[in-house]
């Protein structure tokens, strides 16, 4: 988990590239560990892709926050506002992971000038907290 953050966040890769990465490295997927494939949506693709790359960073248990009460009895998603949250162990930092979400983002608006001024601060708030210089090319260096 910790490389795949890494990878987005310091490498800037891209899920699909982070899941070509992970499948030459012969790192193993929950599926293939498991053998649980109820959480596989297309039994056709074997090991990473994009798909679940995303998943994973966009997971807020990775930061330590516990989602749920999300779906219904339907496995529907339910309203954000019905939502609960809880504390669990973090795997990444939440810095780590709110800079996982801004690439994500830089990537769907496909160009890091359009990062929105939320985005922006963000970035920059994390970076004057480890005393490192902020610009839109700055490559972030998380010891996680």
């Amino acid at each position: 988990i910790t490389l795949i953050f890494r990878l987005c966040v310091q490498e800037n890769m891209s899920t699909g590239k982070i899941a070509e990465e992970l499948n030459v490295r012969g790192i193993s997927t929950h599926v293939e560990i498991t053998g649980n494939t109820y959480l596989k949506t297309n039994p056709r693709i074997k090991g990473w892709y994009s798909g679940s790359v995303r998943g994973i960073l966009i997971n807020p248990i990775y930061k330590g926050m516990n989602r749920y009460n999300y779906r219904d009895g339907n496995n529907k998603r339910k309203p954000s506002s019905e939502w609960k949250y809880g504390t669990c162990p973090a795997i990444v930092s939440e810095d780590m992971w709110e800079l996982a979400q801004v690439r994500l983002k830089e990537r769907r608006i496909g160009s890091r000038a359009q990062l929105s001024l939320r985005s922006r601060r963000r970035l920059s708030d994390i970076c004057r907290r480890r005393d490192k210089p902020f610009s839109q090319s700055t490559r972030i260096h998380i010891d996680q």
